[in-house]
């Protein structure tokens, strides 16, 4: 999704942020994901993870996914997850583990264009509206970078622009609220057990300073010399 996805918050429209919730994730792992997160079963920690968004994030909320939504889903059990989350407005980024919803997604496509191998952003199915691998958006005037993968080096970074990721079950030291070298914040549940409010986000990101990688429009001399 190449443009700007602009948000202003109401009274009755509040956005909150997540990455990597692996709904219904059962791997065949000496220790499996819900196991590590805490949770007697796969079930408990679906069911937790569920009912923990939908007692934070009302149904005209928003809330921004960075990848990861389940795994070990078939269409109809990914329906019925879509039916229990409350939420009316779940902007969804694709991550590394993207079946059943991959395959939604093209279907849906399909169904609406006829054409095959087509993506289309921002597009809703359901109370997911897709955007792709990469988003930039504002909320009230803050300026946001989304993936689901971190990145050092983004649009805007200077100037005081966010960035927001996943993937790393919030185990990867820069990416962590107490870093404070960079505003790169992993938005894992790992991290947190639950959505964070834009609020939330902005006080942790507030203390993050600004690092400014270089000018990479400035001409440079080299002593290069290619055979």
């Amino acid at each position: 999704m190449n443009g700007i996805l602009k948000i202003k918050q109401k009274e009755d429209q509040k956005v909150y942020f997540t990455s990597d919730l692996h709904l219904n994730h059962n791997p065949k792992w000496k220790v499996p994901l819900w196991e590590m997160r805490g949770f007697t079963s796969a079930k408990h920690h679906t069911d937790f993870i569920i009912d923990k968004i939908n007692e934070l994030v009302r149904p005209n909320d928003i809330l921004i996914n960075n990848g990861d939504l389940c795994l070990n889903t078939e269409e109809s059990g990914f329906n019925e997850l879509l039916a229990r989350i409350q939420c009316q407005n779940m902007y969804l980024l694709w991550g590394n583990h993207n079946n059943p919803v991959w395959k939604v997604y093209q279907r849906e496509v399909v169904n609406k264009t006829t054409m095959v191998g087509v993506e289309i952003y921002p597009f809703r199915y359901k109370n997911i509206i897709f955007v792709g691998n990469y988003l930039e958006f504002t909320v009230d005037g803050h300026y946001f970078v989304a993936a689901h993968y971190p990145i050092h080096v983004f649009n805007y970074m200077k100037d005081g622009a966010m960035m927001l990721c996943g993937h790393s079950h919030y185990a990867l030291p820069f990416s962590k609220a107490e870093n404070l070298e960079n505003k790169i914040l992993d938005l894992g549940w790992d991290g947190y057990n639950r959505p964070l409010s834009l609020t939330e986000v902005l006080e942790i990101m507030d203390k993050k300073s600004i690092f400014v990688p270089g000018d990479h429009h400035k001409k440079k001399e080299n002593n290069l010399t290619f055979a």
